[in-house]
Order: C-alpha cells, then sequence, then structure tokens
C-alpha cells in the first residue's frame, strides 16, 4: 500500500512542477512583470503576457536585438510609479520608471482578454511605426548609395 502511496504524491509533484507559473492578475503587476522578462531579453516569456498585436511586436524587437551584444541589451529598469486607469477591459498604465541610463514616463495599454489582463500596443504607436516604415520605404536608398559611389570614385 505504501507504494501506491509514494507513486500518488510522485505524480502529483511532476504535475505540479510542469504547470506554467501563475499570471499575475492586477494591470500593474502585468507591467512589472512584462517589462522585467523584456529587460532580460525573455521575448517567449513576455509574449505569454502580451496579445497577439504585442507578440508581433515582440518579434520585431527579438529580431533586433538579436544582432546586438548580449550585455548591451540587458536592463534593469525599476518602476518608481504606476498609475493604471481601467475602463472595462482596457487599462491604461501611466508609469514613472528608472532604467540604467534615466528616469522617465512610459505608458503601457492593456487589455483583458479571456479574464487575463495582457500588454497590447497603442494605436497611435502602430500609427506611428505604419508612418516611420512608409517614409522609409519613400526614401530611395540605391540613389543615396549611388550617389555616395560616384562621389568616391570622382576622388
Amino acid at each position: 500500500m505504501k507504494f501506491y502511496f509514494y507513486i500518488f504524491i510522485a505524480v502529483i509533484v511532476l504535475v505540479a512542477c510542469q504547470r506554467e507559473p501563475k499570471i499575475p492578475e492586477a494591470p500593474e503587476d502585468i507591467v512589472k512583470k512584462f517589462q522585467g522578462y523584456i529587460d532580460k531579453n525573455q521575448f517567449d516569456e513576455a509574449k505569454r503576457l502580451s496579445t497577439p498585436r504585442g507578440q508581433a511586436r515582440l518579434t520585431d524587437l527579438e529580431a533586433i536585438i538579436t544582432g546586438e551584444l548580449a550585455d548591451s541589451t540587458i536592463f534593469n529598469t525599476t518602476f518608481l510609479n504606476i498609475n493604471c486607469q481601467i475602463n472595462l477591459d482596457t487599462a491604461r498604465c501611466l508609469c514613472l520608471v528608472r532604467d540604467n541610463y534615466e528616469e522617465y514616463e512610459t505608458d503601457f495599454k492593456l487589455v483583458r482578454m479571456n479574464g487575463q489582463w495582457l500588454i497590447d500596443v497603442p494605436e497611435e504607436e502602430l500609427i506611428e511605426e505604419e508612418e516611420f516604415i512608409e517614409s522609409l520605404d519613400s526614401l530611395n536608398f540605391d540613389s543615396l548609395f549611388q550617389e555616395e559611389e560616384n562621389q568616391d570614385s570622382e576622388r
């Protein structure tokens, strides 16, 4: 009988160890946890706290950071103040933070999906990104490089 008891305990321990960590419930806690993952370049963990749109942005960020020196991309953000305003299934958290270099204000948009608060990308940031990408697309880099090559060859 003791044998079955020990097997039962072993199964319980195994199942408990395989569970994902509990996701925080309050918007403030989500923001802190999310930023902590970003600071350490733990993008897969940060994606679990993000909406699909936020996950796509993190994939882009991860691609950029991958080419950088590891030490230069690790941060330590300290939250000096967090003020979250909740309106139904949307929250906006205004934060005063300090990182390795400076103290500044930032904000996070959260959306409640299936009862869980997740980091989302604010609409105005999407518009700014799209405008920036469009402006880059409108630049003719080939002609700029060609002009530079022509100037070099003339010298």
